[in-house]
């Protein structure tokens, strides 16, 4: 039978805080592999996930972080016809509006049918006001205006998000890891082999405990949405935010112990692979920012993350390191691949930083994930890093060819 393999993404969740054994105490009382360097593949859960999932670099055959038609042909679940798949998420970005569902045999991402309901109807709406535009002879006559449609077209659908629900700030939206494995043993199918990825929100904003005193909840929001409104909070405030941070990740703490218990009474533990990673870190302003932005990554905390391989099926896993001894979380689609073709011996392939200097002399951590219209100093020259011009193109063309040695 075909090893059980379970990825638990945990949102947000920073190296240091995983590696610190008076936080996370079961965490590190796991026998497996823990990865010392360990990074994210972008800053963001948004491009980080889809990468983890399709196994390539972020902008390297699409510019959407959506799993869109491009990227389908690439999902990790296409290639595993004999495990049964699930996906169980607890962030709205990894929902089936984007097309994180793609080939799972069951998902699960909480929102409610009203929510996808409108969203569909919306979307609809928008299309048909569209193609009545292209209709009008006049308008298709004028370029300028047929581009301003095109504009329009495209603004309405973005603000179709809106739909979705606010995770970010609203506490009770928030869907507990408990609740998403919860959803996972009710869900396993009997005598066949596993693939799973569950992706926790804990520990992203808002940062809260489920045992937090009720006095606190106030102010939890009160902060959290002058962080995510980029207000100029104080040193007291970003104190208050990493220790309700650091509360919440010993809640996530608790609950693995309780999940890794119950996955042995579920699952031949000497056959399964457990896999827990993050899709990137946390700032608290260490270097001027907080939260986990796209625009900046000057913050090592930001993008190191925890990586961890455990389960009773690890002692077959023979993992080679790239040459830069350096692991992604991207490289779990190698490992995972590999083990379902029956190969127990992955060597991982070499993939360097991207750094960059900004107009402010600052350098930056680019991984491999560009920032549209972000003037940086890059192999000696000052470019406009944007999508569209010649230097990106250039770039781009040896992220299609895995060749991600850039930063001489």
């Amino acid at each position: 039978m075909l090893p059980n393999v379970i990825v638990l993404i945990s949102d947000c969740l920073r190296k240091d805080h995983a590696y610190d054994k008076t936080i996370m105490p079961f965490l590190n009382s796991l026998n497996g592999t823990f990865f010392e360097n360990a990074y994210a593949i972008a800053p963001n859960t948004h491009f980080a996930v889809s990468s983890m999932l399709t196994g390539k670099l972020p902008l390297s055959i699409s510019l959407t972080w959506k799993i869109d038609k491009q990227k389908k042909q690439f999902m990790i679940t296409n290639f595993l016809p004999d495990h049964h798949k699930m996906f169980i998420t607890g962030n709205v970005i990894t929902s089936s509006y984007y097309g994180f569902n793609h080939n799972f045999d069951f998902f699960e991402d909480f929102l409610k049918e009203s929510n996808k309901e409108k969203l569909n109807e919306k979307i609809e709406n928008i299309e048909t006001f569209w193609t009545n535009i292209k209709k009008n002879k006049f308008i298709s006559k004028f370029r300028f205006i047929y581009n301003i449609g095109k504009q329009i077209k495209k603004t309405m659908i973005s603000l179709t998000k809106f739909v979705l629900p606010n995770q970010n700030i609203n506490i009770n939206l928030k869907e507990r890891c408990n609740k998403i494995f919860a959803s996972f043993f009710d869900n396993l199918p009997d005598n066949k082999s596993v693939f799973s990825v569950l992706h926790l929100m804990e520990p992203h904003a808002p940062y809260c405990s489920i045992n937090i005193d009720k006095h606190l909840i106030k102010k939890v929001r009160k902060v959290t949405k002058r962080m995510y409104a980029h207000k100029n909070l104080t040193q007291k405030e970003i104190k208050f935010l990493k220790e309700r941070y650091t509360e919440e990740t010993i809640d996530l703490d608790k609950a693995l112990n309780g999940f890794t218990k119950k996955l042995k009474e579920h699952l031949d533990w000497d056959n399964t692979l457990l896999i827990i990673v993050s899709d990137h870190g946390e700032a608290f302003n260490e270097t001027g920012y907080l939260t986990h932005p796209s625009q900046k990554i000057s913050n090592p905390q930001h993008i190191k993350v925890p990586f961890i391989i455990s389960g009773g099926f690890a002692k077959n896993l023979n993992l080679e390191l790239a040459d830069n001894k350096l692991i992604w979380n991207k490289d779990i689609y190698d490992i995972v691949l590999s083990i379902a073709k029956g190969n127990h011996q992955v060597k991982l392939k070499t993939q360097e930083f991207i750094t960059g200097i900004d107009k402010h002399n600052e350098e930056h951590f680019m991984c491999s994930y560009f920032f549209p219209e972000k003037k940086v100093l890059f192999e000696g020259k000052e470019n406009i890093f944007g999508l569209n011009n010649e230097y990106t193109k250039k770039i781009k063309k040896k992220i299609e060819n895995e060749n991600f040695n850039c930063n001489k």
